[in-house]
C-alpha cells in the first residue's frame, strides 16, 4: 500500500479491486487512510495492531545483556535492527551517527541485520573500530538480548506499516527514535516512549538520538 499502490500502472487496478473486498485488515491508522483513498469503504477497514512476544521481549538487565553479547557496559549504545537497505533509512542513520559521535565520542551504533548496504557498513566499521558493531542477522532470542543491551532503538525508515521492531523495543523497556511514516507516530505518541523525526533527514535524526541518549 505504501509503495506499490503509488505506482501509476498499479493504482487503477487496486482502485477497481480493493473496494470489492468484504473486509480489509490494516495494521495502522495511516494504512487505513490509504485504503480509503483507494476507494474502500471505511466500515470495511479493520484496524488490527501488531503483537509482540512478551516472553522474549521484556525488560531485562542491560549490563547482563551486554556481557552476554560482549559489549562495553559503559558506552551509550544505539541499536538498529532490520534490513541494511536505503529504504530503511540506513544512509541517514550512518550520517547521523557521525554527528552523534561529535557530541558523544563514546557512542556505539549496533546494526543487526543484513542487506544491500552491507559492504558500506563493513567499510565504515573498519574505519570506526569499536564504535560500529554489525553482527549480521541474528535469531529472534538474540535480537531480544540486543534490545535489552541498547540505550536507544532507532528505525528511520522511509515507509512502514506498524513495524514490530519498534513495538519490541518498547516492550523491552527501551525508547525509540523513529521517522514520521506509517504507524510509527501512533506507536510513539507518548514522548516517554521515544521521539518522532522527519524521514530522510540525518540532522533531525542525530538531534533525536542525542536527545534520547540524554
Amino acid at each position: 500500500i505504501n509503495v506499490i499502490a503509488r505506482r501509476r500502472s498499479v493504482r487503477p487496478l487496486l482502485k477497481r479491486t480493493l473496494p470489492r473486498a468484504e473486509a480489509l485488515v490494516s495494521v495502522s491508522r495511516p494504512l487505513g487512510t490509504e485504503l480509503e483513498a483507494l476507494g474502500v469503504a471505511p466500515d470495511r477497514i479493520h484496524l488490527v495492531k501488531n503483537g509482540v512476544d512478551v516472553s522474549l521481549f521484556r525488560p531485562r538487565d542491560k549490563g547482563a545483556a551486554r556481557r552476554e553479547l560482549g559489549l562495553d557496559e559503559t558506552r551509550p549504545t544505539i541499536l538498529f535492527c532490520g534490513r541494511l537497505e536505503a529504504q530503511k533509512g540506513l544512509g541517514e542513520l550512518l550520517a547521523a551517527f557521525t554527528r552523534v559521535r561529535s557530541a558523544r565520542p563514546d557512542a556505539v551504533l549496533a546494526l543487526v541485520g543484513d542487506g544491500a548496504m552491507r559492504a558500506e557498513v563493513d567499510a565504515l566499521r573498519e574505519k570506526l573500530g569499536g564504535a560500529l558493531v554489525a553482527p549480521g542477522p541474528r535469531p529472534l532470542p538474540e535480537v531480544a538480548k540486543w534490545m535489552a543491551a541498547c540505550d536507544v532503538f532507532t528505525l528511520p525508515s522511509w515507509a512502514e506499516g506498524t513495524p514490530n521492531v519498534v513495538l519490541e523495543a518498547l516492550a523491552s523497556g527501551r525508547p525509540a527514535v523513529g521517522s514520521d511514516v506509517g504507524g510509527i507516530p501512533d506507536v510513539l505518541h507518548d514522548p516517554r516512549s521515544g521521539l518522532v523525526v522527519p524521514a530522510k533527514n540525518d540532522v533531525a535524526l542525530a538531534e533525536g538520538l542525542l536527545a534520547a541518549l540524554a
